[in-house]
């Protein structure tokens, strides 16, 4: 965690059948200042994840440690619970609205999420 990413720019890339990446390229930048990665197995969906080391940064610093340890995690995953969905991202997709595209992912969670991501409860 010593080495971990201050205000690196990553690239992410997208799922492209998730209805979160609906609007956005298949690779996305993403502002990264975590000091932990995610990583899923099933019934969890990767819905956006880093690639290999090589095509990882795009500015800002990063450690080589950092970048062996964040290559190939994911940076937002879904997974269903009950009738309802748990979707995490690694940091802020928001931080100061710099990244428009972390941003756009965000909001398809938060509109799209309730109608196509959960059940509703039946009356009857």
């Amino acid at each position: 965690r010593r080495f971990h990413p201050v205000g690196a720019l990553l690239r992410v890339e997208l799922d492209p059948d998730s209805w979160m990446s609906w609007g956005l390229p298949q690779e996305i930048t993403a502002w990264i200042g975590a000091e932990d990665t995610l990583v899923a197995e099933p019934p969890v969906r990767v819905v956006a994840r880093f690639p290999d080391v090589e095509r990882l940064q795009l500015g800002g610093l990063l450690w080589p440690e950092a970048a062996g340890r964040i290559a190939r995690t994911a940076y937002c995953t879904r997974e269903g619970v009950g009738r309802g969905q748990i979707i995490l991202y690694l940091d802020n997709p928001a931080f100061r609205a710099w990244m428009l595209d972390t941003r756009r992912h965000f909001l398809n969670s938060v509109l799209y999420g309730p109608g196509l991501g959960a059940e509703w409860p039946r009356p009857w």
